[in-house]
């Protein structure tokens, strides 16, 4: 009885998600990076490339709309959106050492606490004085890499998100 339970829940997401996908609306740059999230998932458990693309096929073609209807914005918008870092990691999906991780991560948060000091006191100078030595060794540390390795190890930490957001809003 389990069984066939399983079986009719299964059978029944795999023919009512196509439908749901299509249907579901796009309405800003966080619903296309949610797309593109479910293509990668839809490819991830077999579906081919063309397959996949043919299930999403308006949610794309409204996606390139609102790419072109937004511009730059689009971009920033998208750094903005709560499941960045999920993509992010989908984009990242290579093994990564954990200790430079969590150091990288760690220069996230610094870079987070000072650019909150700079947004709260307006004195970029005298905030980014108090944070010298971690500043220093978060520079030594991305000096190991390229700027876009070290990009992408960046967007593997949980606070990217919020560090992208403090950036584009001191730099209005």
């Amino acid at each position: 009885m389990k069984t066939k339970i399983f079986l009719l829940i299964f059978f029944s997401l795999q023919i009512f998600t196509p439908l749901y996908s299509q249907n579901s609306e796009i309405k800003n740059p966080c619903d296309c990076l949610e797309l593109v999230i479910k293509n990668h998932e839809l490819m991830k458990n077999g579906i081919s490339e063309y397959d996949t693309n043919k299930i999403l096929e308006n949610q794309n073609k409204k996606c390139i709309d609102l790419k072109n209807n937004l511009g730059p914005n689009f971009e920033r918008e998208i750094l903005l959106c709560e499941n960045f870092t999920s993509f992010s990691k989908i984009i990242n999906e290579q093994a990564l050492d954990p200790n430079t991780n969590s150091e990288i991560c760690n220069c996230v948060n610094s870079s987070i606490k000072i650019l909150e000091k700079i947004k709260k006191s307006g004195n970029e100078s005298k905030s980014i004085e108090k944070h010298k030595d971690e500043a220093e060794g978060c520079e030594l540390l991305r000096q190991n890499y390229s700027d876009e390795e070290y990009a992408k190890l960046m967007m593997n930490c949980p606070n990217y998100n919020k560090l992208m957001t403090l950036i584009i809003e001191l730099r209005r």
